[in-house]
This record gives structure tokens, sequence and C-alpha cells, in this order.
């Protein structure tokens, strides 16, 4: 089980009170928002509030951080998607894009 930060837990919690699909968080690099947002889609994908991830990311190189992030958090993104071939394997929770 992963153990938030006091910032992390404050967001999740205004995040789940929040009416809205669209929750900001920003921070420095290295302050943890990535594994926020790791925690945030395991709690979406257990209660059925998301059934699929999907991830921009700016670099191949962010896009496989994300996407071994996710991994340890149980979550199984494809990083190898292409949006030319329009397919997304069933074993998978979603995939990581570059824009």
């Amino acid at each position: 089980m992963l153990k938030l930060r006091g910032w992390q837990l404050e967001a999740s919690e205004k995040r789940s009170q929040a009416s809205g699909h669209v929750f900001n968080v920003e921070g420095t690099p290295g302050c943890g928002k990535t594994m926020f947002a790791s925690h945030e889609a395991s709690v979406d994908l257990a209660s059925g509030r998301s059934k699929r991830i999907v991830v921009v990311c700016p670099t191949t190189h962010i896009k496989r951080q994300w996407a071994l992030t996710m991994r340890r958090m149980g979550i199984a993104l494809d990083e190898r998607y292409d949006m030319r071939r329009a397919f997304e394997a069933k074993d998978y929770k979603g995939v990581v894009v570059t824009y």
C-alpha cells in the first residue's frame, strides 16, 4: 500500500469531494504528482468510477516512467499503444501516449 504525503492526502480528500470530472494538480518536479495520480487511478478503477486510464505525456522517456509507476501500483498500461492501429489490448487497463 502506498503511503501518501500530507499534500497528497489533502488533495485526495478534496478530489473525492469535488463534483466535476476535472481535478488539477500542479507542483515542482519530484514532489509526487505521478504517485498521486497513480494512487487516484487505482482508487477510480477499484471503485468503478473509471474503466480505463489514458495518460498523455510530452516525451517517450516520461511515458515509460508513467507506465513503470502505474505498473508498480498494479495498473498495467500499454506504453506501446499506437493510435494508427487504434487497437487496445484487453490485458491492459489503459494506455500511455505522447502528444
